[in-house]
């Protein structure tokens, strides 16, 4: 049960109750991130068919995509806009990972999560209610 606790807080912002860590807890929490996994999906998927009752599929699309990036605390939003910044910068390996490390977020990581928000909101706009 502690390491079904220790995913779900890992990979959302449900507040979950704390407990020492250690290191072997991380590897057994990774055998239950599909139910966490899980658990988002039911989320976004309750919200897809409440809003659905009420709203149009765009609107609809972009409520479960900002419910999906809320309850993920955008963790790979995050990482994603970070890749992009670094992998796509026409810069030697060494300033890449300088470029990962960086707060800040350049064209490339605007343009990647654009992209991806554009995506997820028609994809979801797109589901049968």
């Amino acid at each position: 049960m502690r390491a079904l606790v220790l995913a779900v807080g890992f990979l959302t912002v449900i507040p979950v109750p704390h407990h020492p860590v250690r290191d072997r807890d991380f590897s057994r929490a990774s055998g239950y991130y599909p139910l966490a996994g899980y658990l988002i999906g039911a989320t976004v998927a309750a919200t897809l068919w409440a809003a659905s009752l009420v709203l149009p599929p765009v609107v609809t699309g972009a409520l479960a995509g900002a419910v999906w990036l809320g309850v993920t605390g955008m963790l790979h939003i995050d990482g994603l806009v970070d890749s992009a910044d670094a992998v796509l910068a026409a810069k030697p390996p060494a300033e890449r990972l300088r470029i990962f490390d960086d707060v800040h977020v350049g064209a490339f990581g605007v343009g990647a999560g654009a992209c991806y928000i554009v995506l997820l909101v028609s994809v979801l706009a797109g589901q049968p209610p």
